[in-house]
C-alpha cells in the first residue's frame, strides 16, 4: 500500500531536508517509490528555512543536523504553519530537544518500511 493510496488519489508533496547527498538521493527514491512527490531534497539550512516558510506541501521529513547546525528553526516554522513533519536522523533520541522529542521519526539507516510508516503517520495527522 502506498502512502498516497492510504489518503487520496493525489500524490502527496513531501518536503525533504537532508544535506548528505547519498542519503538524500536514497530518501528521495523511497518517497517516490511510495507514490509521493519529493520536494527537494533541500541541502542548505538557509534554503530549508525559506522552503519551510513558503512551500505548499502535505508533510516534511527533516534531518536534525543540516549544514552542521540543528534544523530546529525549520521545525518551528513548519509547526507554526501546521505542516506535519517528522525527523529522519542518526541523532540519538536522547539528544533531541524535549519540545521535539515526541515527533515521529525514522532512524538512519532508512528502510522503505520505516519511511512508509513515517509518511503514513504524518499524513494521518492531516486527516483529522
Amino acid at each position: 500500500m502506498s502512502a498516497s493510496a492510504a489518503v487520496n488519489a493525489r500524490p502527496k508533496q513531501i518536503l525533504v531536508v537532508e544535506d548528505e547527498a547519498l542519503i538524500a538521493v536514497y530518501l528521495e527514491g523511497l518517497i517516490r517509490e511510495l507514490g509521493c512527490v519529493c520536494i527537494g531534497p533541500i541541502v542548505r539550512l538557509s534554503e530549508a528555512i525559506k522552503q519551510a516558510q513558503t512551500a505548499i506541501v502535505d508533510a516534511a521529513i527533516l534531518n536534525l543536523i543540516v549544514d552542521g547546525q540543528p534544523a530546529y528553526a525549520v521545525a518551528e516554522i513548519l509547526a507554526r504553519r501546521g505542516i506535519p513533519f517528522g525527523f529522519a536522523s542518526g541523532v540519538m533520541q536522547a539528544s533531541i530537544l524535549p519540545e521535539w522529542a515526541t515527533r515521529p521519526r525514522v532512524d538512519k539507516p532508512y528502510s522503505l518500511q520505516g519511511v512508509q510508516r513515517l509518511i503514513e503517520t504524518l499524513l494521518r495527522s492531516i486527516e483529522r
